[in-house]
């Protein structure tokens, strides 16, 4: 028996070639078969040559939202690489400049989001980079304190004491403010359990901080007196001090795991995320084949049962 092609206006039953309605004369939509055996061919955009829907989306974005979108991600990947040797003293140099590189990335990218996740990200953007611009400045404004406090003749153990001392008690207020902006740089963008892990690294964070805190003030004085009687410079006894306290530091990976884990998964997902927000990202069967692997086309036989509206 052929197939039959409803009039959607009066309900009668057509021939499937007929153009327009037997009975009342309306115009009916063509249905287009594909041929027999002929291969169903997945639609490719330029500069993509993924199977992945997320990437034919992404290569069907406008030029500017796939520019935010590459600074994004290419800024929470360096933000990740920051968080992760952070805590460890002998990359906390290189972790800084990573996260400041990152932060700017990611500031320069957040139109590929909504205004939630732009208004996030510019406050967090102030609270970092004014953080370390006034951790920086406060680090030099100490120093250049300890070393009047030297030329008048202050006696060094107690001037090192107090140096490093307000030096590290300023750096973990700025340690607060700094993490919290990495807690809202991409709150917008996480989900509940998302954000409960941030605020779990990030209250982790200032309790590791107090710990540092109460071992530094418990012990600076007595080990300020051995670095000073060991050291020829001021800058060697800084030197000194800073290598005797650095394992403690070590207590930051602790919260610096929580971070990683979000950082990492924001940053696995972002494509998908943006394309699901700009209404591009359509899965289907063709393009995501779940139990077959990934091809650019295959036959379809004409015996095959397929729904009509595939090919309208």
């Amino acid at each position: 028996m052929s197939e039959l092609t409803k009039c959607p206006k009066c309900g009668n039953e057509n021939p499937t070639s007929a153009r327009f309605c037997t009975n009342c004369g309306n115009a009916l939509e063509a249905k287009v078969r594909p041929p027999p055996n002929v291969p169903l061919q997945i639609p490719v955009y330029p500069g993509s040559f993924s199977a992945r829907s997320v990437d034919h989306a992404i290569a069907r974005m406008e030029p500017k939202k796939s520019s935010s979108l590459f600074r994004t991600k290419t800024g929470l990947g360096l933000i990740l690489l920051g968080i992760i040797l952070g805590p460890i003293p002998s990359f906390a140099l290189y972790a800084g400049w990573f996260l400041i590189a990152g932060v700017v990335l990611v500031f320069f990218g957040r139109r590929a989001f909504g205004e939630n996740h732009q208004r996030y990200v510019s406050w967090s953007f102030i609270l970092i980079i004014g953080g370390v611009v006034t951790e920086s400045a406060g680090s030099f404004v100490i120093g250049v304190l300890l070393a009047q406090s030297l030329s008048r003749g202050v006696d060094p153990v107690s001037a090192l004491a107090s140096f490093f001392l307000a030096l590290n008690l300023m750096l973990i207020v700025m340690d607060v403010i700094l993490t919290l902006g990495l807690v809202f740089l991409t709150y917008d963008l996480q989900n509940s359990t998302g954000r409960t892990i941030l605020w779990t690294g990030y209250s982790l964070g200032i309790l590791m901080n107090a710990v540092l805190a109460i071992i530094i003030l418990s012990q600076v004085q007595a080990v300020s007196s051995e670095v000073v009687s060991r050291a020829g410079t001021a800058s060697d006894a800084i030197g000194l001090i800073t290598y005797v306290f650095a394992p403690w530091r070590l207590l930051q990976l602790i919260p610096a795991i929580f971070y990683a884990i979000v950082y990492y998964k924001i940053w696995a997902g972002v494509e998908r995320r943006v394309a699901l927000e700009s209404g591009l990202h359509r899965i289907d069967n063709c393009l995501r084949p779940s139990s077959r692997p990934a091809v650019r086309s295959w036959p379809f036989n004409s015996s095959d049962q397929m729904n009509d509206s595939t090919y309208s």
